[in-house]
Parts: structure tokens; sequence; C-alpha cells
């Protein structure tokens, strides 16, 4: 069987393309790089702590009791290097958990807009927290154990 191009007049056997399609997958290099590590990428060290014991932290160390969510990602780059460059994912972990644990109450800045930028975030004294937020939140989590009980 042959084939023709439609730029060019020439013809190709499938024999011919089979064995140009071969030639450029033994030089092109493998696109997936799954199980493979990049040479450039380096983990960082997390601290040992949930993100939000580091928010509770970070908002029990202010003298107000309040943050922005500026404020609390500032804390947190500064207190902990594995914040710091140019992956910011861990940035969208902070807003999940302020938004969806209840220990964490938004105070709005402008009654008018609330749904607006820079409110305020604080503990929430009446929820089910763990004791540990609330008590100084310094309490490292524990390995999980490798085997269920």
């Amino acid at each position: 069987m042959v084939a023709c191009t439609k730029k060019t007049t020439e013809c190709f056997s499938k024999e011919d393309r089979t064995e140009a399609r071969a030639e450029l997958n033994a030089t092109r290099p493998r696109k997936s790089t799954k199980g493979k590590q990049r040479p450039t990428y380096r983990r960082r060290v997390k601290p040992p702590y949930s993100y939000a014991e580091l928010i509770t932290m970070a908002i029990k160390s202010s003298p107000s009791g309040m943050l922005t969510l500026r404020e609390i990602l500032d804390h947190m780059a500064n207190s902990y290097q594995c914040f710091r460059g140019s992956y910011v994912g861990w940035k969208n972990s902070v807003r999940h958990n302020l938004s969806a644990n209840d220990c964490f109450v938004k105070v709005l800045r402008n009654s008018s807009r609330p749904y607006g930028k820079d409110n305020f975030w604080t503990l929430n004294a009446t929820s089910s927290c763990p004791q540990s937020f609330h008590a100084g939140g310094e309490t490292p989590r524990a390995a999980s154990p490798s085997q269920p009980p």
C-alpha cells in the first residue's frame, strides 16, 4: 500500500512509514516522567504541624488575635523555609483550611462587603477544635502508624 502526502507529491509505502516512525521514536525522549526524579527538584522539609495548627499559631502570635489572609501567609513564610520560593500551592491549602475548618471565623472588615477581600480571621472559641489549638498549638502532629490497629 502506498500513501501520498498532501503537501508534496512524495509517496511512501507502509513499510517506509513504519521504519520512519521507529527511527523517530528511538531518538525522541520519553514524554512521561512517571517514576523518574527531576534532577533540579528538591523537596523541602515540612514542619511537623498541620495547616490548621500553623494558622492557629499565626493568629495567636498577633496582639489583636486577628489576621488577614495576607498576614497569615506572610507569618508562615517568615517562620518556615518550606513556604518560601516559587511554589505557591500551599497558599490554596491555607485558604481551604480557613474557610472549611470550624476553628476559624471570618470577621468582616466592612459589613457592606461580606465577600470582599482583606477580611480578618480569628479563632472560634466555641468550636470543637482540638485542645492543642487553643492551648498553644505547639504540639507537633503524631506520625501516622504504619499499620492500622
